[in-house]
């Protein structure tokens, strides 16, 4: 395995914003960093738990990886095109309250299936 491409890849995966990233962004820009910690909360416990089980299956998932990780990355990226159209084309219900901060365990489910998150560990683990 070459080391640099490796280590390049953790790199600029760590740096670049993923999905979990945006809408904490967005959480924080509508109610504020007080407000918006309670999901932000949520999306690092995730990340944490998220993590750990990588870190556990990635023994038994070894021999399962080449097979599974091209349809990981095409799921991943129908994933994020939809958060993005959710994002910029969302659609106002009536009496839809844009107030409503997101809750934690919202933010701890997200992170759980980001698919961002679970390549990178994937990765991270089976490497």
């Amino acid at each position: 395995m070459n080391f640099t491409a490796f280590l390049s890849y953790l790199i600029i995966t760590s740096f670049t914003p993923g999905p979990s990233n945006i809408l904490v962004m967005n959480e924080g820009r509508r109610f504020g960093f007080r407000r918006s910690l309670r999901f932000s909360g949520g999306i690092m416990l995730g990340f944490i738990i998220l993590g750990i089980v990588t870190a556990l299956l990635a023994t038994s998932l070894y021999q399962w990886m080449p097979m599974v990780e091209p349809y990981f990355k095409v799921v991943g990226a129908a994933y994020l095109v939809y958060l993005a159209w959710k994002m910029a084309f969302p659609k106002k219900k009536k009496g839809d309250d844009l107030c409503t901060n997101s809750s934690f365990f919202s933010g701890l489910f997200f992170q759980i299936l980001n698919i961002k998150s679970i390549l990178y560990f994937l990765t991270a683990m089976t490497t």
